[in-house]
């Protein structure tokens, strides 16, 4: 996806991807990962401090491009595996994270998304 892409289509394509791949090297709060756990998919990133706060081992943790190809190797062919991790953050999102307002800023957003489709 890119900055054009029309809003209408961001979550529909997140909700059916595989995963969220997030290879950066630094990230303050990282909404999309949010977003990801509000859809339940999962999350495949760089091991970074605030993702670990975030989702402590409920995301796929990786720590150097060799380990993100291999990884994605992997998980090709184990849907199993991302499906649980996805429920695993979904799960973590709805129970722990919610209240302190983190999954509440995903379903606003997602309801004004929703409400412009409506439109």
């Amino acid at each position: 996806m890119s900055y054009d892409y029309p809003p209408s289509m961001v979550y529909m394509n997140m909700s059916c991807a595989l995963a969220l791949i997030s290879a950066s090297s630094w990230e303050s709060f990282y909404i999309p990962g949010i977003e990801t756990a509000y859809l339940g998919r999962p999350l495949i990133a760089t091991q970074l401090p605030v993702l670990d706060e975030l989702w402590e081992d409920t995301y796929i943790k990786v720590n150097s491009k060799e380990e993100l190809a291999e990884e994605l190797r992997q998980d090709y062919i184990d849907l199993d595996k991302l499906n649980e991790y996805g429920r695993r953050m979904n799960e973590r999102l709805r129970q722990k994270l919610w209240d302190k307002g983190v999954g509440n800023f995903t379903e606003k957003a997602t309801g004004l998304i929703l409400e412009y489709l409506v439109r």
